[in-house]
């Protein structure tokens, strides 16, 4: 008695799995309400805090789901995980979502109450990605039986109806599923219980800042320690068996409800014995500017979810760190570029006080208005370094009946590779109207990739007269490269910017990164770069594998140039794809199979220099797809004139 059946409900909605959908519109409607929610605040910090407490949400899900194979790796590998599919906790989440906010907030300097903003927009999400928990059938729950409850029966090729015909409990060829538990159901309506109850007592809850989160948390763990009794066990992903009659996912929010209440209960017993505390308004003060926090919490973000979890992210959650980090750097390319263009002052003050210490005439406090021209003739000395990793596979899993599927779902290893360049470039000013140069110069590149996870003893066959090779554990093979390349850099009288390059890549070990031949060397190739529009001001990049970026993935590069104005700093960004990464080199899988199963999402780059002074150039770049390729180049140029300017 009191038992109702749902009816028969689709596991995809178009052609986009529920769950993926669902988990987007999630993630889209607590995005949206944060972002609404922090009107009040500057939009850089804000955004980093929303950025970095759901990366910690994110990674937190399938860190705690994670095996002691997987924490090896990290030791072993320098990345966290085996590579194989894991499942999710939300326990894990909500814990590493608190300490990371717990953390951020302190960093950049907000109080309390800005995280009680995240409180209602959590809840609405995790109900609203219910939806698609309870249409894919993951979090599926118990038989239903004969008592009350909620039940709903799933179609063949989901989970509960694979664990009850490994059980024995339905037909191989059954259609449905016996009605089980709709857990994530009542999952739906806790959330929106206790979402309800925040709106109810808001005014109370904004006399005491900090209480609403730990308070919705604990009471959302509480609720969840109880609703997991109808969920089967076969779900779980923190572990079997049982521990004074708790299973250990409901031991840990045993856990979590009672040290967030007990936070809340402290708060709350704060406000109502003395007062509220002396906390200043963040929000309308202003928050501390610290552009090195800013700017060092942005890489982290960009860096660490590809480093440390490599092939775990969904496309899902690709998608939600991609709309969350590229407001991001785009502030901070806005916030550096303002910097730089007013950091001419810095070199005066120093020579002030080199004054007033040695009682010596000071410099000009402003440098001469050629000091940054570029002199007749120059000899130019590089240093750079580079680091990157791709998703490799160990054969073309392509056919005519595979369907298309992300990269990173294929059985493969990760490609790492480091490397160190030093190159020597001469210009030359041509007898012609307006600026226009002559560059020659030559870069060596010198190397290593390695190769992670072990593939055992699997044989490779060579193709293209390559002979077969055994990829063994951790791999290791040397990177080397000689770059010869001639560059052309015209800016004419009315201010038209023009720049061709074009560099020949003469080494065969210039990369093994070819997605579905595994250790097979490069042949010597071609690079190049078109650069045009208006100097100074906005021009048009595009280049394929020239200079350093020909090493590892490839590059080619779309993008748009600036330079603010000036000619001290300079900023690029664009899409760019990594070449051999893409898709196969096989004319045959292209032209007669089609595009292969295969597919990774477009990336993204950032590139800045920076003319620090007359001789001496900073630059970096830092290239991402957020799912299975990322980059980073540091390095530096020292220009030696030979002429006059």
């Amino acid at each position: 008695m009191w038992a109702f059946l749902l009816p028969a409900l689709p596991t995809t909605i178009g052609s986009w799995p529920a769950y993926a959908l669902f988990y987007l519109l999630g993630f889209g409607l607590a995005g949206g309400l944060l972002v609404a929610r922090g009107r009040r605040y500057p939009w850089q910090p804000w955004l980093l805090l929303i950025a970095g407490t759901v990366l910690a949400l994110i990674a937190g899900t399938r860190v705690a789901a994670g095996t002691a194979a997987d924490w090896q790796a990290l030791l072993t590998h320098g990345h966290w995980g085996t590579g194989a599919p894991l499942g999710r906790t939300v326990l894990g989440g909500m814990v590493a979502a608190v300490l990371a906010l717990a953390g951020l907030r302190r960093w950049l300097g907000f109080g309390r109450g800005a995280t009680d903003a995240f409180a209602l927009p959590l809840l609405l999400g995790l109900a609203l990605q219910g939806v698609g928990c309870l249409l894919a059938g993951c979090c599926y729950g118990e038989l239903l039986g004969s008592g009350p409850g909620i039940g709903i029966g799933y179609p063949a090729g989901t989970e509960p109806w694979a664990a009850q015909v490994a059980k024995g409990l339905v037909s191989p060829v059954a259609a449905v599923s016996l009605p089980v538990h709709a857990a994530p159901l009542y999952q739906i309506i806790l959330c929106l219980l206790i979402a309800g109850g925040l709106v109810a007592s808001r005014r109370q809850l904004a006399r005491r800042p900090g209480v609403a989160l730990p308070l919705a948390l604990g009471v959302f763990a509480a609720g969840r320690l109880v609703l997991e009794g109808w969920r089967d066990p076969m779900g779980d992903v923190l572990g079997t068996g049982l521990w004074y009659g708790l299973k250990p996912v409901q031991g840990g929010l045993a856990v979590a409800a009672l040290v967030l209440l007990l936070l809340a209960h402290y708060r709350w017993g704060q406000f109502s014995l003395v007062g509220p505390p002396a906390e200043k308004d963040t929000a309308l003060e202003g928050l501390p500017n610290r552009p090195l926090a800013y700017l060092a919490l942005v890489v982290s973000l960009l860096v660490l979810p590809l480093w440390l979890l490599p092939g775990q992210l969904t496309i899902a959650e690709t998608l939600v760190l991609r709309t969350l980090l590229l407001p991001v750097l785009a502030l901070e390319a806005v916030r550096w570029g303002r910097a730089l263009r007013v950091a001419g002052p810095l070199p005066a003050a120093l020579l002030v006080v080199g004054f007033a210490l040695m009682s010596q005439a000071p410099a000009p406090s402003n440098p001469p208005a050629n000091a940054f021209a570029e002199p007749a003739q120059s000899l130019t000395v590089s240093a750079s370094g580079l680091t990157g990793s791709s998703y490799q596979l160990y054969k073309d899993y392509s056919t005519c009946s595979t369907p298309q599927a992300n990269i990173t779902t294929f059985p493969g290893y990760h490609q790492r590779y480091n490397a160190a360049t030093l190159g020597a470039a001469f210009t030359q000013r041509l007898p012609m109207e307006g600026d226009k140069r002559l560059t020659f110069g030559l870069a060596g590149t010198l190397g290593a990739t390695h190769f992670d996870p072990s593939a055992g003893q699997l044989l490779l066959g060579g193709q293209r007269g390559d002979s077969a090779y055994i990829l063994n554990a951790a791999t290791s093979r040397r990177l080397t490269d000689l770059n010869p390349y001639l560059e052309y850099t015209a800016i004419g009288q009315k201010r038209g910017y023009l720049r061709l390059a074009l560099g020949m890549h003469l080494s065969r070990q210039l990369a093994y990164d070819y997605v579905v031949e595994p250790l097979r060397s490069r042949g010597p190739q071609l690079g190049a770069l078109v650069e045009f529009g208006a100097a100074r001001l906005l021009w048009v990049h595009i280049s394929n594998s020239y200079g350093p970026d020909a090493l590892g993935n490839g590059l080619f590069r779309v993008g748009l140039g600036s330079s603010f104005g000036h000619k001290r700093l300079t900023m690029l960004a664009g899409i760019t794809g990594a070449n051999s990464n893409t898709y196969s080199n096989g004319w045959l899988t292209l032209f007669i199979l089609g595009q292969p199963s295969y597919t990774a999402p477009t990336g993204y780059y950032l590139q800045a220099r920076w003319q620090a002074t007359p001789t001496w150039l900073l630059e970096g770049s830092a290239t991402s797809n957020f799912n299975d390729m990322s980059q980073l180049t540091l390095g530096t140029r020292y220009r030696l004139p030979l002429g006059s300017r």
